[in-house]
């Protein structure tokens, strides 16, 4: 039974990796692989996160959390997003290319260049990185925005465990692709370094980075080198990101002048503190009640014996209490008087 309220956030568990995986064929990342082996690891990963911060047992860098949005008529997963408590250890670096500028000019011939150019580097101390974030076609651009309300669980869960995460939150957007579906640049520039395709090179890295420092240059790039065509997209946000890209910018995120090393995709980022949903979350205690249909809706939490929990809903927020429909506490599992994180949705 669904009670009137047909979706819910909560954590991902080893009874969703069939549902995943069909996820996984729309987006095949690094972060959401399609691979059933791979998927499979990172759900066990997720569901030892979700028990060892509990438990305070294990080092937050080794974290990661897979959240779904659960279609409750049917118990599976119609979307999924990720966080990545610490990206770039001494175990597995974060990578980059880090976009500057050098200007070129000289009086005879009369010239001015004010190139862009590429310079690899990598971190072992690296951002919290928020990703992993897909929804199944039918569900998109309906008025329950459901992409936005996997995208902001991450946020009200890193406001619940700001300890758990770095001071730098860091997300990877996707670049665009050609008509066969390959990757500009890497066809022009990580093929021809590595001898790998986009999706080898990508599937190893998930296991072992090392052959990034043994065989991409750590010399300057100039982009003036690249391809027309590749230049144009360097950088550049794919169609099918755009509105993920919009969602990110509104709470506080910002571009950083890097890119990825394989695909070019763009990095934004901000410190974790200043991402405005983070920072404007509330705690609040539940008070079971009356709540008209159209009033403000927020996302809301809930951890208890049943892990964690969410459900964006309409709520009215007082100085102490949040009045929640009592059906909502019920799919939350939190009773009158417990505590609630409740997040804006702007």
């Amino acid at each position: 039974m669904n009670s009137g309220i047909p979706y819910l956030l909560r954590e991902a568990g080893p009874e969703d990796l069939d549902a995943i995986e069909r996820l996984a064929e729309l987006l095949d990342t690094m972060n959401l692989p399609r691979d059933r082996r791979l998927l499979a690891a990172l759900l066990e990963r997720s569901v030892h996160s979700f028990r060892s911060f509990r438990a305070r047992a294990a080092d937050p860098a080794e974290e990661m959390y897979l959240f779904v949005l659960e279609d409750r008529a049917t118990g599976a997963p119609i979307g999924t997003s990720l966080i990545i408590a610490k990206h770039g250890t001494l175990a597995s670096p974060h990578f980059f290319m880090e976009i500057r500028t050098d200007d070129r000019s000289s009086k005879i011939p009369p010239r001015a260049f004010h190139h862009r150019v590429l310079r690899l580097g990598y971190s072992t101390d690296g951002p919290t990185e928020v990703g992993g974030l897909v929804l199944h076609p039918d569900h998109r651009r309906l008025a329950e925005a459901f992409g936005k309300q996997l995208s902001f669980v991450r946020f009200n869960f890193m406001a619940r465990h700001p300890e758990r995460f770095q001071k730098e939150v860091l997300a990877e957007l996707l670049s665009a692709l050609d008509e066969e579906g390959k990757n500009l640049f890497w066809e022009v520039y990580g093929r021809k370094l590595t001898g790998l395709s986009y999706r080898e090179a990508d599937r190893l890295s998930a296991v072992d980075k090392k052959f990034i420092l043994s065989l991409f240059p750590q010399v300057d790039l100039y982009v003036a080198l690249l391809p027309e065509n590749v230049q144009a997209v360097l950088g550049e946000v794919a169609p099918s990101a755009q509105g993920a890209q919009h969602l990110l910018m509104k709470i506080g995120f910002r571009p950083l002048n890097q890119i990825d090393p394989f695909d070019g995709g763009p990095y934004f980022g901000a410190p974790t503190g200043d991402v405005t949903i983070i920072r404007d979350t509330l705690w609040r205690v539940a008070a079971p009640g009356d709540v008209p249909g159209s009033g403000e809706r927020r996302l809301v939490s809930h951890e208890g014996p049943h892990g964690f929990r969410a459900l964006c809903t309409p709520v009215r927020v007082g100085p102490a209490e949040v009045v929640i429909a009592p059906e909502a506490c019920e799919v939350l599992g939190a009773g009158p008087g417990e505590r609630l994180a409740v997040t804006p949705m702007p």
